[in-house]
């Protein structure tokens, strides 16, 4: 399968002049969108002393797009910043999702195939794009509801900042999105500061395989995805140390629209994961949120949410127990975001993070953060 996917990758961009030659100017278009985001951030430490950090992430993606239904896709990243959680904070899941020091380098970079009833991306991907996400989620700036820890801390998934050689696609039935995925095991891992290009598939490393299909019913108020991951590779067992193969994670996700009036709308979402234990650090997360949409009577364009990410540590496994100061964390996230134009918007926010401790007296860490949206 491996071999395969290489061949079939590298083919695709030895032939693709081939098949654009001959093509009409108007049959191109060319599409090209970014976004900053800035952060400063105020919290305290493991000890409650009070720290700041300012970070930033730049995102930058081009498309071309022709005969209607091809395109190529090319997005370049840059990174910089503080890394708080990796230096004082102390928090098992990360309480910002744009924490990731400095970076910079190509992103995603892949062909895609678009009809009406399908699609297939072959290249350079972050499985978080189209899987293992939920949209209420999106607005929240803690990492877990982005993607949920027990997928990023057990294995090496391809997520942003990161990315790896996948084939990946998508076909629509009904009510129902059927999406299944091939990733290289191993994202390509900075240079120093450099994110390379990296389509090396080394047998040591495995691939991951993922299918998630996405049911929509309760007159389309209600979506739901259903998903299972199985990441080939080899990982320690948690009690005798020793090497396993491969590692196994189902997860469900679900966005409910429980009311709407005029441009007042409340919608609810749940995340959940649970691993394979004699191999996993995370067994089993959970997470929850509300976002309202317009809830106040303003002309400018806002949200306001409120969400819960509680992990849960493999600590009946000695291994892991030896590991973690803690047996479980739960995140909790109050945020508000006002659009100011359609190009600019800000959100503050505040989050609690609640340690269920072993021994050690940690203080639990109190954020306050201020984000800036420019798309442009």
């Amino acid at each position: 399968m491996k071999r395969q996917l290489k061949w079939a990758f590298s083919s695709l961009f030895i032939l693709m002049p081939f098949i654009m030659h001959g093509h009409q100017e108007d049959n191109f278009e060319l599409s090209n969108e970014g976004y900053y985001i800035s952060e400063f951030v105020v919290h305290t430490n493991v000890d409650g002393k009070i720290d700041a950090d300012y970070l930033g992430w730049f995102f930058n993606t081009t498309s071309l797009k022709f005969h209607q239904k091809h395109s190529f896709n090319l997005s370049l990243l840059f990174t910089h910043g503080g890394q708080p959680t990796s230096r004082s904070v102390g928090d098992l899941q990360y309480f910002t999702n744009i924490e990731v020091g400095l970076l910079y380098g190509l992103n995603e970079m892949y062909y895609k195939y678009e009809s009406d009833v399908a699609w297939f991306k072959i290249g350079q991907q972050d499985i978080n794009m189209d899987f293992m996400f939920t949209e209420n989620g999106l607005l929240f700036n803690h990492s877990s509801f982005g993607i949920d820890p027990g997928t990023t801390l057990n294995l090496p998934a391809p997520t942003a900042p990161y990315v790896s050689l996948s084939l990946t696609g998508k076909v629509t039935m009904a009510n129902i999105d059927f999406k299944i995925g091939v990733f290289d095991g191993q994202y390509a891992e900075e240079r120093g500061s450099l994110l390379p290009v990296s389509w090396r598939l080394k047998k040591s490393e495995g691939l991951i395989y993922i299918i998630e299909p996405e049911f929509t019913w309760l007159k389309k108020q209600v979506t739901t995805k259903i998903g299972a991951l199985y990441h080939s590779g080899n990982f320690q067992n948690k009690n005798s140390g020793n090497t396993e193969k491969g590692l196994l994670s189902f997860h469900s996700i679900s966005d409910f629209n429980f009311y709407q009036h005029d441009d007042r709308s409340y919608h609810l979402f749940y995340q959940i994961n649970s691993s394979h234990k004699e191999v996993s650090d995370i067994d089993f997360y959970l997470g929850l949120g509300l976002r309202m949409e317009q809830p106040f009577k303003w002309a400018y364009q806002h949200e306001l949410g409120f969400a819960m990410g509680h992990a849960h540590i493999n600590s009946e496994k000695p291994i892991t127990d030896m590991s973690f100061n803690v047996k479980s964390e739960t995140a909790l996230e109050t945020t508000f975001k006002v659009s100011v134009s359609n190009w600019f918007a800000v959100q503050p926010y505040f989050q609690y993070i609640v340690f269920n401790e072993k021994e050690t007296d940690l203080k639990e860490p109190k954020i306050l953060g201020l984000r800036a949206h420019l798309n442009f």
